[in-house]
């Protein structure tokens, strides 16, 4: 619903992300659903979570909308960083398709994200990360530290080998609705 509806939501100029719901039912249904989701009141957004929502992934796109419904109704903040942006943008500029860019850059706004920046701190707690855990990738380790400096209390990927990191919770998009 929201995949569909949101891209619709932006190229109407209707400002809300989230679709309008008569009658409170998604409020519902999401408020009845939280006992799957750890309660957060900040999250970290990795890049793959925006790809299943706005490329609608058969698997994990109604979850991406689950999550993302789930902390706008409990008012989280929501934090990324460029490198989100940069990874998301790869193939729709590969394939032609530099308006599902533009989309994306409007849900950032539309969903009140706050950007981190990747300065020197991050980079040298991203090596602190490597160092302690080195199967990670520096891009993985960058996003994680960039969370981490952010005090966010989750840390929203699929990547199940960043469950290794202790230093923040990882939340996988697959255990959601579980």
């Amino acid at each position: 619903m929201l995949r569909n509806q949101m891209g619709q939501n932006l190229r109407s100029g209707n400002s809300g992300v989230l679709p309008k719901d008569s009658g409170g039912r998604m409020l519902k249904n999401i408020l009845t659903s939280c006992a799957v989701m750890k309660d957060f009141k900040s999250a970290f957004v990795d890049t793959a979570v925006f790809i299943y929502l706005l490329e609608d992934h058969p698997d994990f796109g109604e979850k991406a909308e689950f999550f993302f419904q789930y902390a706008s109704v409990k008012k989280a903040q929501l934090f990324t960083t460029v490198l989100s942006y940069l990874e998301f943008c790869i193939k729709p500029y590969q394939e032609n398709r530099e308006s599902l860019a533009a989309i994306f850059l409007d849900f950032l706004h539309e969903a009140n994200f706050t950007t981190g920046i990747i300065d020197l701190s991050i980079c040298d707690e991203a090596a602190r990360l490597r160092a302690q855990y080195p199967a990670l990738k520096s891009v993985d380790a960058l996003q994680l530290a960039s969370a981490i400096k952010c005090e966010c209390e989750v840390f929203m990927t699929n990547d199940r080998r960043l469950r290794q990191v202790n230093e923040i919770e990882v939340l996988l998009v697959e255990d959601l609705g579980k």
